[in-house]
């Protein structure tokens, strides 16, 4: 039998998780694709990339690593008691944002993730407050 229900649509406008924090939206789960690309690698990337995507959704400062801190600075508003949260990040970024992960929340469990290339491509972490 189906569950009966029903999910509507929201959209909201802001800094990272600002907008939820500010409606008191609690989440069990949040993924999110960050800009981590750092400036320093703006010439090495291919035309698709760089001609098509705004900066804005490309690059961020810290060499990649600002929009983490950012994240998980905010993470404490919008997340569950025991919430998950999982980002996808440059392959070399793996190592970098577990240390923020740990660093905010000591008793969390993060993961690198590999794509099918094996290259780190996702961090994912138990958050426990």
């Amino acid at each position: 039998m189906l569950n009966s229900t029903v999910l509507t649509s929201l959209f909201l406008q802001g800094n990272f998780l600002e907008p939820i924090a500010n409606q008191a939206i609690k989440a069990d789960l949040i993924v999110s694709n960050p800009p981590y690309i750092a400036w320093s690698e703006a010439e090495s990337l291919s035309k698709t990339v760089k001609d098509y995507d705004p900066a804005l959704a490309l690059f961020a400062e810290d060499d990649g690593l600002a929009a983490y801190r950012e994240i998980i600075r905010q993470l404490p508003a919008v997340l569950e008691k025991q919430g998950k949260v999982m980002f996808e990040i440059g392959h070399q970024q793996g190592q970098a944002v577990k240390e923020i992960i740990v660093n905010a929340f000591p008793e969390s469990e993060p993961d690198v993730l590999q794509d099918m290339n094996g290259k780190d491509r996702m961090v994912s972490a138990l958050v426990k407050k």
